[in-house]
């Protein structure tokens, strides 16, 4: 997928319409955590089966471009779960 297709993926997980394609989830820790957030909550919460532990690696070592990819993953993951 596509750094646009992927961040409409993003902004569609979290309710955003946007059409005008200015999402920055890829470049900006400001755009990403709450995704990061919602996704670590939603798993949490539901007691989803999804290991999350590349994921807050990745935050941990603030790694941007792979967090970005492993909220990418979850995110694809959760959709085929519903």
């Amino acid at each position: 997928m596509e750094t646009t297709e992927n961040n409409k993926l993003i902004a569609e997980f979290m309710g955003i319409e946007d059409d005008n394609a200015n999402l920055e989830y890829q470049t900006s820790w400001d755009w990403l955590m709450p995704v990061v957030r919602e996704a670590l909550m939603l798993i949490d919460i539901n007691k989803l089966d999804f290991d999350t532990d590349a994921l807050k690696c990745e935050v941990l070592d603030l790694d941007l471009k792979h967090a970005y990819i492993e909220v990418i993953r979850f995110i694809n993951w959760y959709n085929k779960q519903n």
